[in-house]
């Protein structure tokens, strides 16, 4: 049977560990979901080193790379050297932090471009995507916060939404820099019940769950 003249099989919600056929159609599946988009040769590769290596593979996750200077004004890393623990020069800090949010953004679509075999971006995406965070351009800020989506992606949840938490992008993006004992603030402490964690219970009226 051809790759697309494949049958969908009802969804089966089970623990229990696949052991059907293993064929290109099979890995290429498992791969496109768990990765940006892999290569032929990765879906090769996946079939030759069986299901079990494969998803292996895929759950282990690779260190990183920060991304590097190549733009001529970002005014404190020298060019080829990483910018992720440089200060911000006096004079036109916007134009570094413009270079280097250029350098990050070419970073992280290389990752996604010629990516390893691994759930890593997906899972930084995914985790991107659930907290939502935004608020701050700031280059720096946004590379710390995906390499803790990155570095915890499979790991323990409830670690995460700590770390998370008193993470700067997410403090200046829910004013937690505001948030004080004389003037509270519980934008943050909602949307971690109601989007993050717990979830909305029955509205039991306006505004009221």
């Amino acid at each position: 049977m051809k790759p697309e003249e494949h049958i969908e099989e009802p969804i089966s919600l089970s623990l229990t560990q696949y052991t059907g056929p293993w064929t290109e159609w099979e890995a290429s599946h498992l791969l496109r979901r768990t990765m940006m988009g892999p290569t032929y040769a990765q879906i090769q590769q996946a079939v030759t080193n069986g299901m079990v290596n494969t998803v292996n593979t895929l759950l282990t996750l690779p260190t990183t790379n920060p991304p590097l200077t190549y733009s001529t004004d970002e005014a404190v890393a020298p060019i080829g050297s990483t910018w992720v623990t440089s200060v911000y020069p006096a004079a036109n800090p916007s134009v570094t932090d413009n270079a280097r949010g250029n350098s990050l953004g070419a970073w992280m679509m290389q990752r996604c471009n010629q990516q390893t075999m691994s759930i890593q971006e997906k899972m930084c995406l995914f985790w991107t995507n659930h907290f939502g965070v935004e608020g701050s351009a700031d280059a720096r800020g946004i590379y710390n916060l995906h390499e803790l989506y990155r570095q915890q992606c499979l790991g323990n949840f409830k670690q995460l939404v700590k770390d998370v938490t008193i993470e700067p992008m997410m403090l200046i993006f829910l004013n937690g820099t505001t948030n004080n004992a004389f003037s509270p603030n519980e934008n943050y402490a909602r949307e971690l019940l109601e989007l993050f964690t717990v979830g909305k219970g029955p509205q039991i009226g306006p505004g009221d769950y």
